[in-house]
């Protein structure tokens, strides 16, 4: 088992806006480094929609054939009652 395996994206949770896009960057940046090496990241962006706890990134990746893929993920919605509410 591979208890380390993933991002860091915890860590992020409670950042302000600011902080947590840069926070969010070094975490991919950091676990792909790690655990697909293979991979290069030609991009990051994240968007904050009347930021309510939710971020959406988007990761423009190059595989190891030269293919360009850009994978677009949503958070889920972490209310202040505790609440989780999934993103589509």
């Amino acid at each position: 088992m591979l208890t380390s395996y993933g991002t860091d994206l915890m860590q992020a949770l409670f950042e302000n806006e600011n902080v947590l896009d840069t926070s969010i960057k070094q975490a991919v940046t950091a676990a792909v480094r790690v655990w697909l090496p293979e991979i290069s990241i030609s991009s990051i962006s994240t968007l904050f929609p009347e930021y309510g706890g939710q971020a959406q990134v988007t990761i423009t990746v190059i595989l190891p054939d030269s293919t360009i893929k850009t994978l677009d993920v949503s958070s889920a919605i972490f209310s202040s009652d505790g609440t989780v509410t999934a993103v589509r």
